[in-house]
């Protein structure tokens, strides 16, 4: 899971009727919302119903998940928008098709969440994100990954780094932050 809101976990258990063997995989800072996912659903007009099952597997910077013999995904500790929030990344290169001509992506496949959007990112407005660490996951991501990543969010259309360096203005607040303030987020949050 991204992170435990309840939009992102409505469908866990429905899932695992499906596939009774698959494991959950969150980040522990990600307990609390995750918890209390039916009071934050009442307060955004998503009632839910049921039980969510309890996670198998914590999730920490750096692990990787493998899916069968083909599927690696890196997992990046992004919070703001929930603290435990984390973008899966396949850093595999994707062949992409160009409206005029096909082409070879250089970047990798990041699954954002609510990290960042087309033109946006997640919400800080709700309890335990904040803005300031959604900034500093957005120059991380920018830091790790190239221009030409694709972006897969948990709610808008897929996009790209290179478009969002150039149109968000979320992520051109964020990387004109000065490098000590990035240092200091980076040592906060125990990133290398």
């Amino acid at each position: 899971l991204t992170h435990g809101h309840p939009d992102h976990i409505a469908g866990v258990a429905e899932t695992l009727k499906h596939w009774p063997d698959a494991s959950i995989h969150m980040h522990p800072l990600e307990e609390e919302n995750y918890r209390t996912a039916h009071e934050l659903g009442l307060q955004l007009g998503m009632p839910l119903s049921g039980h969510f099952p309890m996670p198998t597997h914590e999730l920490a910077d750096g692990d990787v998940l493998k899916f069968g013999t083909n599927i690696e995904l890196m997992n990046v500790h992004t919070p703001g928008h929930a603290p435990g929030h984390v973008v899966f990344a396949d850093p595999r290169p994707m062949p992409q098709r160009d409206e005029e001509e096909e082409t070879r992506n250089q970047g990798s496949v990041l699954i954002s969440g609510d990290l960042i959007f087309r033109n946006a990112v997640g919400r800080t407005d709700i309890h335990n994100a904040s803005v300031e660490d959604l900034f500093a996951s957005l120059r991380r991501i920018y830091e790790m990954f190239d221009d030409e990543s694709i972006i897969l969010s948990g709610h808008t259309t897929p996009t790209h780094m290179k478009r969002e360096r150039f149109s968000n203005p979320f992520v051109d607040m964020a990387l004109r932050r000065p490098k000590e303030w990035f240092d200091e987020a980076k040592e906060r949050h125990g990133w290398p």
